[in-house]
């Protein structure tokens, strides 16, 4: 069997005992085997069966709270499995700007010049994340930074994107979920904000499914004039989710308080 290692620690969905990073453990009932590791603030597991030379891989939520008896009773030759994306999460660096083409030539995707990146790099490191598959591949980043005064104290995503042949795997979800524990945990924001095309459906539907919403609407933000919707999800200091509240009116670029 070849092993696959993730960072975080490991729990066993048989007996939810604690084991090494990197360790598989075996299930009871036709060799099962299972693995469970933390990402954010959630756990989420993966679960590898091994059957006629076949590997079935399954994302289940919130996991721990799962019963193993129950999944191992379901019939494999008519479930579908949701594939896992397997990646791992690490700091953004300076030679990542000469590797990661792949990632960025995406029409949605903004490219800026290098001084921009390496700004962002040096400021704020913490927002600024590099997804890998288990081959060194850069497959996906996330780029961000904290700004704002008083209860307007907010972390922001510049830019977020996942690599054509990676995508529908969860890397953008993992990437989000880094940059907003950031923004609850390190910064103690109230709030995290984006700007997004009014044409990108695809990354609407995604950031919705995130517990996104739409704050307003800035005309002509992007350079062939396009509209952008400026969402955010509120953090935990926020209680009364007051930074959310929609505006009713449109706003232009030179109106916004942050760039």
């Amino acid at each position: 069997m070849t092993m696959i290692s993730f960072t975080g620690t490991y729990i066993c969905l048989a007996d939810r005992r604690m084991v090494a990073d990197g360790a598989s453990v075996v299930m009871e009932g036709s060799g099962y085997r299972g693995m469970v590791f933390r990402t954010g603030n959630s756990f989420c597991s993966v679960l590898f069966w091994f059957e006629r030379a076949k590997i079935f891989r399954q994302s289940l939520a919130d996991s721990v709270r799962s019963t193993p008896s129950a999944l191992l009773g379901r019939s494999l030759g008519h479930t579908r499995f949701r594939l896992s994306a397997m990646v791992s999460i690490r700091r953004f660096t300076c030679r990542d700007l000469f590797k990661f083409d792949s990632v960025n030539l995406d029409y949605f995707t903004e490219t800026y010049n290098v001084l921009f990146y390496l700004q962002y790099l040096a400021r704020w490191p913490e927002y600024c994340l590099m997804a890998e598959s288990l081959g060194n591949e850069r497959t996906g980043y996330i780029l961000g930074k904290v700004e704002g005064e008083g209860t307007s104290w907010h972390g922001h995503v510049t830019a977020v994107t996942v690599g054509p042949t990676y995508r529908r795997q969860g890397i953008a979800k993992i990437l989000m979920d880094k940059l907003e524990d950031v923004t609850a945990n390190m910064h103690d924001g109230y709030f995290v904000d984006l700007f997004v095309r009014e044409s990108n459906k695809t990354a609407l539907g995604m950031y919705k499914k995130l517990g996104y919403t739409k704050y307003r609407t800035v005309l002509g933000y992007y350079m062939n004039a396009e509209d952008a919707l400026d969402m955010r999800k509120a953090m935990p200091r926020d209680v009364k989710k007051k930074s959310i509240v929609p505006l009713k009116r449109p706003v232009r670029p030179e109106d916004l308080e942050f760039d």
